[in-house]
C-alpha cells in the first residue's frame, strides 16, 4: 500500500495548513480524499497548487483535483504530477474542462445523449421529475438538465472506491466518452430498479446518487453496460458539448486564484474590438507564448482597402496572426493562424497547425480548438480567390471571397463548430470589417 493512503478504518486529520486548494481547481462539491493519510493530503495539495501556478490560463477545472486523488492511491508524487500534466496539456484528447462554462456544457451534454441514446430511461426520468415537482415538462425542457446536472458526482463522490478505480483506468486510456457512457449506463439500472419501485427521495440526481451508495454497482458492470449502447462517437459528444456552450449563459469566465495574463491595451483604433473586456477574452485565448507579445495591426479594411491580395501582403512572413471580422448584422468571429500566409497561397491547398482556432464573439463567446479525435485536419487554405480556416464536413468554418465583401461559416470536420454567425439562405454573410493581427 502507498505511504500516501490510509486504511479505511483510520480517521481522516484535518486538512493540512501548508497547501490550500487552488480556486481553479476546486471541484463542484467538497473534495474527497478517499483514503489518503494526512501526509497523502499534503501531497495532492501541493500537486495541485504547483499545477495553479504553471497554468494560470486554466480558470476552472473541477475535475482535476478527484483525478488527483485517485492516481495518488497508486503512485507516487513524481509519477503523479506528471500524468496531472498530461491530463490537462494531451493534444491527442481532451480530458479536462478548462473553463466553467466548458463544464458546465459536460453536465448538460449527458442529457442530450440519454434523449437520444436511451429514450426510455430518459422518459422515465422526466416522468419521476413530474411527479416530485408537479410540473409538467418534456423532452427539452430545461428542467432536466437541472435535475441532472449532478452526474458527475455520482461517478466521483456515490460510485464504490473499486469501481471508480476501474472507471478512470478506463478513462485513462480512452476519454471522457467513457464517463459519459457509465453515466447513461447508471441512468439505464435506475430505471430497471425502479420500474414496479418507488426510488429514492429528493430530486433526481440526489435520488440517483443515493441509489449508487446503497447498490455497490461492479464498475465492469457499469463498463459493460456502457460500451454497448451503440452510436456514441467523440464527434458526437463534440457537438453536444458546442452546441451546450452557446446553450449556457450567465457563467463566471474570469480568472478565480492565479490571474490570467493581462491584455496590453491596443495601440490601435479598431472598428471590430468594442472593449477591453472583449480583447482581454480573445488574450486568454491566445497560447502562452503569444500573451507575452505585443499585438500590431497589419491589415484593416478601413485603411487598405477591401482586397483579399492586400492582406495577403500586408501579412507577408509575419504569424501568428489574429484575423479578426464584423458582420453587417454587428457580429463578431474569426480565428487564430498559427503560420505565415506567405509562400503558402499561391494555389489552393491546406497549411497550417493544431494551434488554430476558430472563435465567436457573440452573446455566448465561444472558442473552437482542434484535436486529434476530430475526423479531419484541415487548417488553413487560400488563392487568389479565398481564404478558408477549417474544412472538411458540410463546408468552410470560416470564409472570405477575394473582394472581402461576403463570408461563409459552415459546420466543418477540422474543429466541430457550429456557424460563427447569421448566415443568409444561401449560407453566405455580408462583411463590413477585416482586421489582421501580428504579435511581435
Amino acid at each position: 500500500m502507498p505511504v500516501s493512503m490510509r486504511k479505511p478504518s483510520e480517521k481522516c486529520d484535518s486538512l493540512p495548513e501548508s497547501f490550500e486548494l487552488p480556486q481553479s481547481f476546486r471541484p463542484s462539491v467538497d473534495l474527497d480524499f478517499k483514503f489518503l493519510t494526512s501526509s497523502g493530503r499534503t501531497t495532492c495539495l501541493k500537486i495541485l497548487t504547483v499545477l495553479a501556478h504553471l497554468h494560470p490560463e486554466i480558470r476552472s477545472c473541477p475535475l482535476l483535483a478527484p483525478l488527483v486523488v485517485i492516481l495518488l492511491h497508486f503512485l507516487d508524487e513524481e509519477q503523479c504530477f506528471a500524468c496531472a500534466t498530461c491530463l490537462l496539456t494531451s493534444k491527442r484528447i481532451l480530458y479536462l474542462d478548462q473553463s466553467s462554462k466548458r463544464f458546465e456544457a459536460t453536465k448538460r451534454s449527458l442529457v442530450d445523449l440519454a434523449r437520444s441514446r436511451s429514450r426510455s430511461s430518459f422518459r422515465y426520468l422526466i416522468s419521476l421529475a413530474q411527479r416530485r415537482s408537479s410540473t409538467k415538462l418534456s423532452l427539452r425542457h430545461e428542467e432536466m438538465y437541472k435535475q441532472l446536472s449532478g452526474w458527475l458526482t455520482w461517478l466521483f463522490e456515490c460510485l464504490p472506491f473499486p469501481s471508480l478505480v476501474r472507471v478512470c483506468d478506463c478513462y485513462f486510456v480512452e476519454g471522457p466518452k467513457v464517463l459519459y457512457r457509465v453515466g447513461l449506463a447508471i441512468i439505464k439500472r435506475y430505471h430497471n430498479t425502479f420500474r414496479s419501485r418507488d426510488p429514492p427521495g429528493g430530486d433526481v440526481s440526489k435520488s440517483v446518487g443515493e441509489f449508487l451508495s446503497q447498490a455497490s454497482l461492479s464498475g465492469d458492470d457499469l463498463l459493460k453496460a456502457g460500451f454497448s449502447i451503440r452510436r456514441i462517437s467523440r464527434q458526437l459528444l463534440l457537438r453536444y458539448q458546442s452546441r451546450n456552450i452557446a446553450a449556457t449563459r450567465d457563467l463566471e469566465e474570469g480568472t478565480v486564484g492565479s490571474p490570467l495574463a493581462l491584455a496590453p491595451r491596443l495601440d490601435y483604433t479598431s472598428s471590430i474590438i468594442s472593449s477591453q473586456s472583449q480583447f482581454q477574452l480573445l488574450w486568454s485565448w491566445l497560447p502562452a507564448r503569444s500573451q507575452v507579445l505585443r499585438p500590431t495591426c497589419l491589415f484593416d479594411t478601413k485603411e487598405h482597402g477591401y482586397s483579399l491580395q492586400t492582406l495577403y501582403r500586408k501579412c507577408g512572413s509575419n504569424y501568428p496572426l489574429l484575423l479578426l471580422v464584423k458582420t453587417s448584422k454587428e457580429e463578431f468571429l474569426g480565428a487564430f493562424v498559427s503560420v505565415e500566409i506567405e509562400g503558402n497561397v499561391d494555389k489552393f491547398h491546406y497549411f497550417g497547425t493544431g494551434e488554430t482556432f476558430l472563435f465567436s464573439l457573440a452573446a455566448d463567446p465561444v472558442k473552437y480548438e482542434w484535436r486529434e479525435s476530430h475526423p479531419q485536419s484541415y487548417f488553413v487554405a487560400g488563392d487568389s480567390s479565398c481564404f478558408a480556416i477549417g474544412g472538411g464536413g458540410k463546408g468552410y468554418g470560416l470564409w472570405l471571397d477575394r473582394e472581402l465583401n461576403r463570408g461563409m461559416s459552415c459546420l466543418c470536420d477540422t474543429f466541430c463548430n457550429d456557424s460563427l454567425c447569421s448566415t443568409g439562405v444561401d449560407g453566405y454573410f455580408l462583411i463590413t470589417s477585416v482586421e489582421v493581427y501580428s504579435f511581435l
